[in-house]
């Protein structure tokens, strides 16, 4: 075990919003919980310093990077957005008296120096010459897949696709149809007495008012094809190949992201993140290049 000292920068975020349009600057030297020193930069960048006992210096950082993340989400309950500059991390050993260094990131996480370089944009210039017909929903498609690829965090960015891949959904298989009126079809007696008796059944088990209205609301909001097939016809219609079973597994880890009551399993998480990962910019890709 040894004392680190590290170094976090993290800055404002200025960006269109709807809900608010204020710009938020940290006062000077304020004193906040386990940060020994936070200190102004130009340009509306600060730099977090913490000292922090670990076994190694790459545990000391990713302590360091959790206690910034988790100060800048709780700014952002009021409106006030930062984000973490990763590239200018810096750690000492205050033990050994190493020298600062710098974090080499792209290295450390993906084994080049180089990373990726992009020159040729005829995708982009593609799409760009007709954004002006993009639908509202193609839009929000792809708002939400940019936030997606901004987030830190699988959880939310696997939250974010499926979202991104439901809008696609609704974009292409806008018509739902509800399983009762396509059952019932020009026959609302028959469907009224089939509601009747759901409710009849519903009292003799001793459900309130209230549980039988939710439960004849569920009902009648039940789809005539499920989400796993619907999402299975969408991709189909793409040319996307995804297994029924693929499908059911992002839903599930999904819907665990979102209700969460236990400690994630990140491998399933990641897994049914590069899943849908994968389907969403196959999606997005596909619909950039068929103008409409």
């Amino acid at each position: 075990m040894a004392k680190y000292k590290v170094l976090v920068s993290f800055e404002t975020i200025i960006e269109e919003k709807i809900h608010s349009s204020h710009l938020t600057r940290l006062g000077k030297n304020p004193k906040i919980h386990n940060i020994k020193k936070l200190s102004q930069e130009k340009n509306n960048v600060y730099v977090a310093e913490i000292e922090v006992i670990a076994d190694n210096w790459r545990i000391a950082e990713l302590k360091s990077l959790q206690h910034i993340r988790d100060l800048i989400s709780l700014l952002a309950i009021k409106g006030d957005a930062f984000r973490i500059i990763i590239s200018r991390t810096k750690i000492k050993n205050l033990d050994l008296g190493q020298q600062e260094h710098t974090v080499d990131w792209i290295n450390h996480f993906f084994g080049i120096k180089d990373g990726i370089v992009r020159n040729n944009f005829e995708f982009e210039n593609k799409a760009l010459s007709w954004n002006d017909k993009w639908s509202y929903g193609l839009r929000e498609a792809l708002r939400y897949n940019f936030l997606a690829v901004l987030s830190q965090d699988f959880h939310i960015s696997l939250v974010l696709k499926y979202s991104c891949l439901e809008l696609i959904s609704a974009m292409l298989f806008n018509n739902q149809k509800c399983l009762l009126k396509t059952k019932f079809k020009n026959e609302q007696s028959k469907k009224k007495k089939f509601l009747d008796e759901v409710k009849m059944t519903c009292k003799k088990y001793g459900f309130t008012n209230d549980e039988a209205s939710r439960i004849m609301n569920q009902i009648q909001s039940v789809h005539l094809i499920n989400t796993k097939r619907r999402l299975k016809k969408v991709l189909e219609k793409l040319n996307i190949d995804a297994s029924l079973a693929d499908i059911g597994y992002a839903i599930r880890q999904r819907a665990k992201a979102i209700h969460l009551n236990t400690s994630p399993q990140n491998d399933e998480f990641m897994k049914a993140f590069h899943l849908v990962d994968k389907w969403v910019r196959k999606a997005l890709s596909h619909l950039l290049e068929c103008q409409e």
